[in-house]
């Protein structure tokens, strides 16, 4: 198992898909302990206006569409209800 420091310059891309109450606090303790360069960041949510709030909030790009945030990610956290895996997958 990779310990959490060696992310450290190994993740060039990751992409956070749901930016809820757990995609969130993921995100924000990812960029607070600099896991992750804010700049290697794609976050993704449904929903425009929340995806818009990520970005200005914490600075990473933050978009709607699923398919264009992993493409070249090394690293994918899914962050959405166990229900709405499968639709997120699709």
């Amino acid at each position: 198992m990779t310990g959490t420091k060696d992310l450290q310059g190994r993740v060039k891309k990751l992409t956070v898909i749901g930016t809820g109450k757990l995609g969130e606090a993921l995100l924000s303790s990812m960029l607070g302990a600099q896991l992750v360069p804010v700049s290697h960041v794609v976050a993704t949510d449904a929903e425009a206006p929340r995806a818009d709030y990520i970005a200005h909030k914490y600075g990473v790009k933050a978009v709607t569409d699923n398919r264009k945030a992993v493409a070249g990610a090394d690293l994918v956290m899914i962050c959405v209800k166990p229900q709405q895996v499968g639709e997120v997958l699709r």
